[in-house]
């Protein structure tokens, strides 16, 4: 995703079904309010701190497993909707 670091504007982005793995080159797209990285190989949510803007994200069938990530991109500012079906994250009460 390196490519897309330059696109400082970006309001939408669709990366669904590209095989990505690492999400570095998020850390400059902090205008983005729509981000659709679903069907790809996501393991770490490092760098989704910086989107102080996204309202929706799609991140359903990746490989996250850990919930503690999950938590962070829910306490954004502008949070509204999250997609994580098809991951192996459970919920413990």
């Amino acid at each position: 995703m390196n490519g897309i670091k330059n696109l400082l504007n970006l309001k939408v982005l669709d990366a669904s079904f590209n095989k990505i793995r690492d999400c570095e080159g998020l850390i400059s797209l902090t205008k983005v309010q729509v981000l659709n990285l679903a069907n790809n190989e996501i393991n770490s949510l490092d760098h989704f701190d910086t989107l102080l803007a996204m309202k929706e994200c799609d991140l359903r069938f990746n490989e996250i497993t850990a919930w503690e990530p999950i938590k962070k991109i829910i306490k954004l500012p502008s949070m509204e909707v999250i997609f994580l079906e098809g991951n192996k994250v459970y919920w413990f009460v």
